[in-house]
Order: structure tokens, then sequence, then C-alpha cells
């Protein structure tokens, strides 16, 4: 009996161990920029027809001066990060592309050491725009093979950068009221089933809109009666028309039983804020830890049992003792 419940013991031990695992968090390091823009997304709103300007500035953060390029481009957003992919043929006209209402004063630039320069463009809103809203950027690619920047369209408070090219977004939102406005929810994915907390859930917003929009939202949890544990708000992120944004959110704590119900609602958060909602459902149960629990009751039974017998078997000798005793005193009294 004793070496089957050593054995259950160690197997206790074994499982409670690999039931609790301690994350290890990697850092990451960022690299400096000698080149940036401000500002690096813009918005104008203009008319059809409307003659107009913009302008923006290049900052030279390094020691020596800049030389380069000055053009604009159209792009489009083909991956769920939000990047912007150039389109340099002219053959291929971006159905939101504003690079040729643009006039550039030159198509070169000079930037003295740790100085900045303002450049100035004219604009030209065509009468039959056909969209409620249009893009294009506006960069420099730097002569000098020294100057090199790291791209970053997801964050509108950065500046944008393709390969050894820096520039700003120009958005031209049209007056129109006929502008259709809508999102969608896909690529919904979630646990059915996980053994502890927080639970991960990742989906994708599709804009349908006629113009860029900055979704706002929020994802919560509820347990079995209905009462909610947790709620996240999404990450505010620049979607444009045609493309998609993906997010991923962590819901709950460590420590969760039962059935949970998942709400993810986003809203377009535009002019006329169209909102989508996705639900889901999660079991949520620590096996390992119940199961820990459950043999360390066996365990404590099997040694209570083991006690209480060991005590019956030295009350029943101590019984035998006290009656060969009481023999031995009526033997004596009869010799006597």
């Amino acid at each position: 009996m004793k070496k089957y419940t050593r054995a259950i013991i160690t197997f206790i031990v074994f499982i409670v161990f690999i039931t609790f695992i301690i994350p290890v968090v990697n850092g990451q390091n960022l690299d400096g920029q000698n080149l940036s823009v401000f500002p690096a997304i813009q918005e104008k709103l203009v008319k059809p027809g409307e003659r107009t300007r913009i302008q923006i500035q290049f900052k030279n953060g390094a020691d020596t001066a800049l030389m380069g390029k000055l053009k604009v481009v159209d792009f489009v957003v083909t991956d769920k990060q939000g990047t912007p992919k150039v389109v340099e043929s002219k053959e291929l006209k971006s159905k939101y592309g504003a690079s040729s209402w643009i006039t550039l004063p030159n198509d070169s630039i000079a930037i003295p050491p740790r100085d900045y320069v303002s450049v100035d463009m004219g604009v030209e809103v065509p009468y039959d725009v056909s969209t409620c809203s249009k893009y294009a950027l506006v960069y420099v690619e730097p002569l000098s093979e020294t100057v090199r920047v790291k791209a970053d369209f997801k964050k509108p408070e950065t500046a944008t950068t393709v390969s050894t090219r820096l520039g700003g977004i120009v958005t031209f939102n049209i007056e129109n009221s006929n502008c259709k406005e809508n999102l969608n929810i896909s690529g919904f994915t979630f646990p059915k089933f996980q053994e502890y907390g927080p639970i991960k859930v990742k989906f994708d917003v599709f804009n349908l809109s006629d113009y860029h929009i900055v979704p706002a939202g929020y994802a919560n949890i509820s347990n079995l009666f209905g009462l909610p544990t947790d709620q996240q708000n999404i990450k505010e992120q620049r979607i444009f028309p045609e493309a998609g944004k993906s997010y991923d959110v962590d819901l709950g704590s460590k420590w969760m039983i039962g059935r949970y119900k998942i709400l993810v609602n986003v809203a377009s958060n535009g002019l006329k804020s169209v909102s989508r909602q996705q639900v889901a459902y999660v079991w949520m149960f620590p096996w390992r830890v119940a199961l820990a629990v459950i043999l360390t009751i066996i365990v404590m039974i099997i040694i209570v049992k083991n006690l209480i017998t060991k005590e019956t078997d030295l009350e029943e000798e101590l019984k035998k003792e006290k009656n060969e005793i009481e023999k031995l005193k009526s033997q004596l009294r009869k010799r006597e």
C-alpha cells in the first residue's frame, strides 16, 4: 500500500509542476531615422473643380546635406497591415489615386544638414470626380545611399517610407452627400476550448466604404450567467477603401471555468457610423489542475483510510492483550 501511495503522490507533484509555466517576453530594438516628414498624413476637404494648395515639410536630421528626387505617386493597399504599395506605372491607374491632381514646384530637393524644407504644391480637382476620397503619396528619394529609413505606414504619427523613399500621405475628401459607408468583420478566429486564459480573439475589419474609416469598437466576454468579466477596446487604425486591417484581443483572466460568450462590436466611426457584431462561445476548464486536485483527494482518502485501519488494528491488539492479562489474573487467583 505504501508503494502505491508514493507513486500517486509523485505523479501529482509532476502534474502540478507542468501546470504552471512562466512566459518569456522578448524585447525589440528600433532604429532611429535621419529623414522625417510633417505631416505624415494630412486631410483636405475639396469640391469638384476647386483649385487649392497644400504644403509638406521634409526634415534632414543628419550632419550632411541631403539631395533627392521629389515625386508624387498613387498607391494601393493590398495587405491586412495597411501597408501602401506604390503604383509606379502610369498605365495602372488607382481608383482612389490623386497624384494627377498635384503639381510639384520642381522634381528635385536639397535639404541642408539639421534643417528642413517646405514644399508648396498646387492642387486642381477635376469636375468629374467619381469617388468620395482620393489619395496620393508625396515623397523624397535621396540620391545618397547613406540615408536610409524604415517603412512605417501603420502609424499615422510617423513618417512613411518605401525602400529609400520617405513621404507623406495626402487625403482629399470630396464634398458628396451620396458617399457609401460600410464595413465587414471577417476572419473571426477563437478557441472552442481552452485550459487557461486569457482568450486570444482574432478578426479582420474590411472597409466597404467610399472613403477611409477609423473603426472604433470593443470585444468583451461574459460568463454562463451573462455577467461581463472583461472588455477591451480595439486599437483605432485607419483603413483605406477596399482594404482591411487585422486585430487581436486578449480577453479574460488566467483562471476561468465554464462556458463564456465572446462579443465583438465594431463601428465605422464615420459620418454614418455603421456597426457590425460577431458572437462566439468558448469552454474554459483547467483540467490539469482539476486532475491534480482529484488525485490529491484520492491520496488523502487512502492515507486517512490507512490511519483508520491501523488504529482499528491497534485497538484489537490492545483488546487481545487485555484479555490475556485477565486470563493470567484468573489463573493466579485459582492457584492461591
